[in-house]
């Protein structure tokens, strides 16, 4: 199982507090609810790809940024319950 360091909330969150912006101006200025915001600093949310396109262009990131760990951060929190065998060979 792979390991991520962190929910992608927690970086958005402590980035909020490094520049000095609330959940309720980010909200505002990307056009969501700020209870979405809320959700995805809380951690109880994930960033889908609408949403990483909208923190990448307020917050001077790229989507891939936001997708990337969201992605680790679900691979990270995955189980394999019992061993897979490979179907193809490697040549």
């Amino acid at each position: 199982m792979l390991k991520s360091p962190f929910h992608p909330g927690m970086y958005l969150r402590r980035l909020l507090q490094e520049h000095g912006i609330t959940q309720t101006r980010l909200a505002r200025h990307i056009g969501v609810q700020i209870g979405v915001i809320n959700q995805i600093c809380n951690e109880k949310r994930g960033i889908s790809p609408a949403m990483a396109m909208k923190l990448s262009h307020a917050l001077r990131t790229t989507p891939q940024f936001w997708l990337n760990l969201e992605n680790a951060y679900n691979l990270g929190r995955t189980e394999v319950k019992r061993p897979i065998k490979p179907l193809i060979r490697v040549a």
